[in-house]
């Protein structure tokens, strides 16, 4: 199965934006109309004004197993993440992107929980994010929820 995201964040008429209302992206994240994910960097690593960030991931179902009274699948998620944040409405969002590359593995017993470990590789290194959660609504409509 294939799951995507992008989002496009704009501040056009807003001046003197206080820091912690800028667009950022980095880390392993998204949060609605906040900060967005880019696997290879630390939470946050980029701020500005503006922002675009797009991910693709394949995930491959690998192994299912039954533990206790439900069935666990382990999944395989190579990955493509690009973004970028820029300070002016007139610049191309698509210009100029961090890329970053990885692999996921994703621990999912259904329908409550999902555990994963996403080790990115982007300009600056290698990155690695892990978490242990509800899925959220984006999650939802990629493992077929929603």
């Amino acid at each position: 199965m294939i799951a995507m995201h992008m989002a496009l964040r704009y501040l056009p008429t807003a001046h003197d934006v206080p820091f912690w209302a800028l667009s950022s992206i980095g880390g392993a994240d998204t949060v609605i109309g906040g900060s967005q994910p880019l696997r290879g960097f630390g939470n946050g690593r980029y701020y500005d004004r503006d922002s675009f960030s797009s991910s693709v991931e394949y995930r491959r179902n690998v192994a299912t197993f039954h533990a206790v009274a439900t069935s666990v699948e382990l999944e395989l998620a190579p990955f493509i993440d690009v973004g970028r944040v820029f300070d002016r409405s007139s610049t191309l969002p698509f210009d100029q992107l961090h890329k970053v590359y990885g692999i996921g593995f994703r621990g999912i017993a259904r329908p409550f929980v999902v555990g994963f470990v996403d080790i990115g590789y982007g300009s600056e290194g290698a990155a690695v994010f892990t978490g242990l959660n509800y899925p959220s609504e984006y999650d939802e409509i990629a493992l077929g929820y929603g």
